[in-house]
């Protein structure tokens, strides 16, 4: 099935232009192989798209779609005013297709292209020119998408690797940046952004929660619980775990 953001595909035919709308609340329509490709910008309202492969996407207001030609699918209309501009045409390769929604960083841009495609229908040349500037937005937007995973998927591998070395006395935020492949301030601020914390009290708390499991061990020492829990010294271990749960380890292991 071929992803219209990852392959240069050539526009053979348009067939229509349409701002429409469908007041009917809570609605399901069935499109069953649909007869030509189409984009479409959703003005207001929302409505949900559920294709017969399984696959299922919510679109809203400021979102552009695009729905593949014989694509199956359901509509469950959501609001009572779903409104949109969308328009009809072909690939001039009539492989099978991904249906995809996207969530344009400036949907005013967005809008003004599709408004721009309304003013030139009929106008063939116009139109296509107008409706690859349309296609060259679906593949930013996937570009941009693809961008933010990659960077999502490194901050959790982040995350992931403190969990298994944060024994490690080399642990830091400094290496974790470093293994990200970015900068250490631009480290902290898409952890923080990502997971609500900070990586550095993130160490801490993984540390913490595991000297708190080996402390239920009565043959242990504090002092080897803090060691087999990643802290430097016991004097840190008791500094920031009162700071951590508001009591000392020794106060804290009396009352389990």
């Amino acid at each position: 099935m071929t992803d219209i953001t990852r392959e240069g595909l050539y526009i053979g035919r348009v067939h229509n232009v349409i701002s429409t709308s469908n007041r009917r609340h809570h609605r399901d329509l069935r499109v069953a192989s649909r007869h030509s490709d189409a984009f479409v910008y959703i003005i207001s309202g929302s409505c949900r798209y559920t294709f017969s492969d399984g696959r299922e996407f919510r679109a809203e207001a400021g979102d552009v779609l695009y729905l593949a030609y014989s694509a199956d699918y359901t509509m469950y209309i959501e609001s009572s005013d779903y409104r949109f501009i969308f328009c009809d045409f072909e690939f001039a390769d009539l492989s099978e297709r991904m249906s995809c929604v996207y969530s344009p960083e400036d949907a005013s841009y967005a809008y003004g292209l599709f408004k721009e495609l309304m003013k030139r229908k009929g106008r063939f040349a116009d139109t296509l020119s107008v409706l690859y500037r349309i296609y060259a937005l679906f593949c930013e937007c996937a570009l941009e998408r693809r961008t933010e995973d990659s960077v999502s998927l490194r901050i959790r591998q982040a995350r992931e690797y403190v969990d298994e070395h944060y024994r490690d006395n080399e642990l830091s935020v400094s290496l974790l940046s470093e293994m990200a492949g970015m900068s250490e301030v631009y480290f902290r601020a898409l952890f923080k952004r990502q997971y609500h914390t900070s990586p550095s009290q993130y160490i801490i708390a993984v540390r913490t929660d595991r000297a708190i499991e080996l402390m239920g061990y009565p043959f242990l020492t504090l002092e080897e619980c803090a060691r087999q829990s990643g802290f430097c010294s016991l004097q840190y271990f008791c500094r920031v775990f009162k700071r951590h749960t508001g009591k000392t380890p020794a106060e804290y292991r009396a009352e389990l």
